[in-house]
C-alpha cells in the first residue's frame, strides 16, 4: 500500500507542477482524468472477473465454484453492459440504452441466481 500511494504521488506530482497556466490545468481536469477514470474502472473490472473465475475454476466445482461462476458471469453482462454505454458502440442512444438495460438485467439475474445458489447453503438444501 505504501509503494502504491509513493508511486501514484510520484506521477501525479508532476503534472500538478507542470499545470501552471490555467489552460493545462482544464485540459487536465477536462480531458485526461475522465479518460483515466473510464480506464482505470474497465481495467479493475476485468482483472477483478478474471480473478473470480480463477478462485472459482480453482474450487472445482461445488456450491461455493458454481456461485462464483454465477457472480463472474454477472459481472461480465454488467462489463458488457457499461463499456457499451462508455464507448457508445451502436452509435445510437436508443439501442445503446436499450442493450445496456438488457445486460445489466442478465447480469443482475445471474448474480440473484449466483446468492440463491449460497442461500442453499444456509438453508440446507
Amino acid at each position: 500500500m505504501k509503494n502504491v500511494l509513493m508511486v501514484t504521488t510520484a506521477m501525479v506530482t508532476p503534472i500538478l507542477l507542470w499545470a501552471q497556466t490555467d489552460s493545462i490545468a482544464d485540459s487536465f481536469v477536462g480531458i485526461l482524468a475522465p479518460k483515466l477514470s473510464l480506464y482505470s474502472a474497465i481495467i479493475i473490472a476485468i482483472v477483478t472477473t478474471i480473478m473470480v473465475f480463477t478462485n472459482a475454476r480453482a474450487m472445482k466445482g461445488g456450491i461455493f465454484g458454481v456461485a462464483l461462476n454465477y457472480f463472474a458471469t454477472g459481472m461480465v453482462f454488467i462489463l458488457i453492459g457499461f463499456i457499451v454505454v462508455a464507448f457508445n458502440i451502436f452509435n445510437t442512444g436508443g439501442f445503446t440504452e436499450i442493450a445496456n438495460n438488457i445486460l445489466f438485467i442478465l447480469g443482475y439475474i445471474t448474480m440473484a441466481l449466483a446468492a440463491h445458489k449460497l442461500s442453499q447453503i444456509a438453508g440446507g438444501k
